[in-house]
């Protein structure tokens, strides 16, 4: 059994959304969606329609304006306006020509889909800067809407050409949320032979994407069966999982590989920004005051790389061994599965260290705590178990200076925390927050 990801013409889910896109552009104003890989944003904003917004509706694409230099972008831009071009133009004359052309078309929605791919561009600052002043400052008013259509990355975007400003300036911003349960029986009771809400949520929680290819494929099939199209969903959504796993990024995948199967108190996460990125991906579901997993096969496939044999190991020089036994039993103590060398002298007593510390430290860890001392950076062991996993899993270690050094090759930026008595008391408690997922257990 194969399933092909596809576009719907029937997709539903998206009303609440598109009633405030449609009531923010009749009203002239400027809008950013923003919403993950395959969670229904093209699909939304290509279904905004002259008639519902009372003024014409023009569409590109960051794929189509993401050239080597704004002249081309702007181009392009033009060619979306149905205006004129002249070769002679430089950036400043293009401008000025689009401009006059907006003047003559009169009240206009601007649709930008991927504005992502154009954040990449050596021009972009201030060719977003230019777009920001066409609705802030450039006398359009009210007859000029842009819609910046993207992912996540829209939200944290600063233009350093444009006083730090956010993409589109002060714009409403729209995120595109999991389908909740309302959505998923729209979905069911528009298909005559469908599966039951209650399938469809198993196999796709709120993932919009998922929700329909598991749909296409029940109704394709002559004699249906949830757990063959469940296993045909997760092998046809393995390239998204790829890439929703980068845009989850290290809290992200914290935050999930934290949340239990019954769930967390949406007010306790609200603001956590691992919380933020599955639920911009569709990857959680909001079920009343409770964020709960979406499609946990899909989960199951985003995190399997990173099982791991131990949550922490600890890299210490032996000239640290008390503090590092410390932490050991603090860890341990919390019933986190920690690898400290100490502790697992009969295990390694005749083992090739060449092979067996680099594997450990780089891909049986989920997080690899560095104690790192002078006597730290001079040791080549210490180094070996460093290097293994700097340079393939960066994002795993948490170090901690404890006398105020640092490895020569430490990022510049890289958070790490001082070696104060306070951070030597709270390590424990912030080492346990970051392997369950920031989430704080109660007694």
């Amino acid at each position: 059994m194969t399933m092909e990801v596809g576009v719907d013409e029937r997709f539903v889910g998206r009303r609440r959304e598109m009633a405030t896109l449609r009531d923010t552009l009749r009203q002239g104003q400027s809008i950013v969606v923003i919403g993950g890989r395959q969670t229904g944003k093209t699909w939304l904003v290509r279904r905004i329609r002259d008639s519902d917004v009372g003024r014409s509706v023009y569409f590109t694409s960051g794929d189509k304006l993401a050239f080597a230099s704004e002249d081309f972008a702007l181009r392009k831009f033009a060619k979306t306006l149905g205006l004129d071009w002249n070769r002679s133009w430089d950036v400043f004359d293009a401008r000025e020509a689009i401009e006059a052309g907006l003047a003559a078309i009169g009240a206009c929605v601007i649709v930008i889909d991927e504005t992502d791919r154009i954040l990449m561009q050596p021009w972009a600052g201030g060719f977003l800067a230019w777009l920001r002043s066409l609705i802030d400052t450039a006398g359009f008013g009210r007859t000029l809407a842009i819609v910046a259509v993207g992912g996540p990355v829209l939200e944290h975007y600063r233009n350093s050409q444009d006083q730090g400003s956010p993409v589109l300036n002060l714009a409403r911003r729209l995120f595109l949320d999991p389908f909740d349960r309302e959505a998923i029986d729209d979905l069911v009771a528009e298909r005559d032979g469908a599966p039951t809400a209650a399938q469809v949520l198993e196999a796709a929680g709120g993932q919009p994407a998922l929700a329909q290819m598991y749909l296409r494929e029940w109704q394709s099939a002559v004699s249906p069966h949830h757990a063959d199209i469940v296993q045909s969903l997760v092998a046809a959504s393995r390239s998204h999982a790829e890439v929703w796993r980068e845009q989850l990024g290290t809290q992200g995948r914290r935050f999930l590989r934290g949340l239990g199967a019954h769930g967390i108190t949406a007010s306790r996460v609200v603001n956590d920004e691992g919380y933020l990125r599955a639920r911009y991906l569709c990857l959680v579901r909001i079920e009343g005051d409770l964020v709960v997993p979406g499609p946990a096969n899909v989960i199951q496939q985003i995190l399997g790389a990173e099982r791991t044999r131990y949550d922490v190991a600890i890299s210490y020089a032996g000239e640290d061994r008390q503090l590092g036994r410390a932490l050991y039993e603090g860890l341990h103590g919390r019933g986190i599965k920690v690898f400290f060398a100490e502790a697992e002298t009969d295990w390694l007593w005749g083992q090739d260290l060449y092979q067996v510390l680099p594997n450990l430290y780089a891909q049986e860890a989920g997080t690899v705590l560095v104690l790192c001392t002078t006597h730290y950076c001079a040791k080549h062991w210490t180094r070996v178990e460093y290097d293994a996993v700097r340079t393939s899993h960066g994002d795993r270690i948490v170090l901690l200076s404890v006398d105020g050094k640092l490895p020569d090759d430490w990022p510049y930026g890289h958070v790490y925390l001082p070696g104060t008595s306070e951070n030597l008391v709270r390590a424990v408690d912030l080492i346990a927050l970051r392997v369950r997922g920031g989430i704080v257990e109660g007694p």
